[in-house]
């Protein structure tokens, strides 16, 4: 038996993640490494939660939903201490917890903020991490896609797909909120599969009266109007009206599932005062992120999951395991790191909006 290789999990839940801890433990466990599962992500290191992952523990895991080994937001760099505001840097543990637990690489799978965690480990104490990219929002850097979005946005399409008959039957307007902070991946994927009337992503600047006409559109030609809208939007003329319900996490992230009225409320208040027919919000919420992984995300995992092992064994650490050309590639961290996100471009919204039948 050679060294062990560690194994978290951080951030909002996606599907594909037990995908690629099997790809990766499985991978291992035939090259003659131990894996340890770190519970709850980077937390996990701090308060020392670990399992075994053995060749039972993965045994049917890949199509599951959710992670074995739990998940959380924590930034290792701004860690709470007791109950006030005061934060430390807890950077400096990772390297004593990894020659603790005799780790000769760690794989972190998550999103930008967990990336850039590792980033930061990887720069400051030259450890061998290597990263997967997760997340739902689809706006991880230096990668054409990421598992969690195809499965999320299938459950947003069909989540659509099942208002439409509700909202023809009683003429309303529906204001379906979906996940993804700054970026509209999600949002327009979704929306348009779900056959959506209006689309609203975070990368365009709107004119509420300009979207109150749209929407005027559609209910005189179809009797009601669903509209898709990303948490996080740009209307100048309704920022004030967003409350929110506590202040930013960690990672100064506003905590939008906190908000005490979000976008699809405002929109759909003053949707009502501007067309005079009764508009609904809808908060797709955390369901969003649930259910069984389609056939794209457990291949990406699986695939994702057995390089990054590779890249460990092999000393390729500073690595991001992006998917490229339906291929996973190493590219380097700093790419995805240090906060960055991926926005839709112009070039890809714009034609795709060109679509909806207005």
């Amino acid at each position: 038996m050679l060294e062990n290789v560690g194994i978290l999990t951080g951030g909002g839940p996606a599907a594909g993640l037990n995908a690629v801890i099997y790809g990766a433990t499985k991978a291992a466990h035939e090259a003659g490494y131990g894996v340890i599962g770190i519970r709850h992500g980077w937390r996990g290191i701090l308060d020392g939660q670990i399992m075994e992952i053995t060749p039972a523990r993965i045994s049917g895991i890949a199509n599951k939903p959710g992670t074995i080994l739990g998940t959380s937001r924590t930034n290792l760099t701004r860690v709470k201490i007791g109950k006030g505001s005061k934060t430390e840097d807890k950077t400096q543990e990772v390297p004593v917890f990894m020659k603790t637990h005799k780790l000769c690489g760690l794989i972190a799978i998550g999103g930008e903020d967990t990336i850039s965690v590792a980033e930061i480990l990887y720069n400051q104490f030259d450890l061998p991490v290597v990263c997967a990219p997760k997340t739902i929002d689809g706006d991880v850097c230096g990668t054409d896609r990421t598992f969690g979005l195809d499965t999320a946005a299938n459950w947003v399409a069909n989540a659509i797909r099942g208002i439409h008959e509700d909202f023809a039957s009683t003429g309303y307007i529906a204001c379906v909120e979906v996940m993804g902070r700054k970026a509209g991946w999600l949002t327009l994927y979704g929306g348009l599969a779900g056959g959506s009337h209006v689309i609203l992503i975070p990368e365009k600047t709107y004119v509420m009266s300009e979207i109150a006409d749209q929407v005027k559109k559609v209910v005189d030609r179809y009797g009601y109007c669903i509209l898709t809208i990303a948490e996080e939007l740009k209307i100048p003329a309704l920022i004030s009206k967003i409350q929110e319900g506590a202040g930013p996490d960690s990672f100064n992230h506003a905590q939008i599932a906190l908000r005490e009225k979000g976008w699809a409320k405002v929109l759909a208040e003053q949707l009502q005062k501007s067309t005079g027919v009764e508009a609904r919000p809808i908060v797709l919420g955390h369901a969003q992120r649930g259910g069984p992984p389609s056939v794209l995300d457990v291949i990406m995992g699986l695939q994702i999951g057995r390089k990054a092992f590779e890249l460990i064994h092999n000393g390729e650490i500073g690595q991001l395991v992006a998917w490229v050309s339906e291929n996973p590639v190493p590219v380097d961290l700093k790419i995805a790191g240090g906060g960055k996100f991926k926005p839709i471009p112009p070039e890809i919204y714009e034609p795709l909006l060109a679509n909806l039948d207005l």
